[in-house]
């Protein structure tokens, strides 16, 4: 189930149950969209642009959330809203990913490089 929200909302005003956070507790992560899974792990947007918004500006860029994979901190502090922290808690989380599935015996390509 895909919700749209509106450009710039804060979360915090949003209906409850159309929150990431209330729609995880209740509905499971697997209930939640790409877009809303970024949100929770961003957690904040900053002022001007919403959380949500930050996380579909970079679905956007990347073009999907493997892409996000190869990412470097620079490529997400490009993105609106994205400073310092929020690059460096990305690319801990596509990292963790990365090392999952190198443990899971899967590989990830990415232009001819196994990650």
């Amino acid at each position: 189930m895909n919700i749209a929200y509106p450009s710039h909302r804060r979360v915090k005003d949003m209906v409850a149950s159309e929150r990431p956070q209330e729609r995880l507790e209740k509905l499971g992560v697997e209930a939640l969209s790409d877009r809303e899974l970024l949100a929770m792990i961003l957690r904040t947007g900053t002022p001007g642009i919403d959380v949500l918004s930050m996380s579909e500006d970079l679905l956007h860029e990347a073009g999907s959330l493997a892409n996000l994979l190869r990412w470097s901190a620079e490529d997400f502090r490009k993105i609106h809203g994205i400073g310092k922290v929020k690059a460096l808690q990305l690319i801990s989380v596509m990292q963790f990913a990365k090392r999952y599935c190198r443990e899971d015996g899967k590989e990830i390509r990415f232009d001819n490089r196994l990650w």
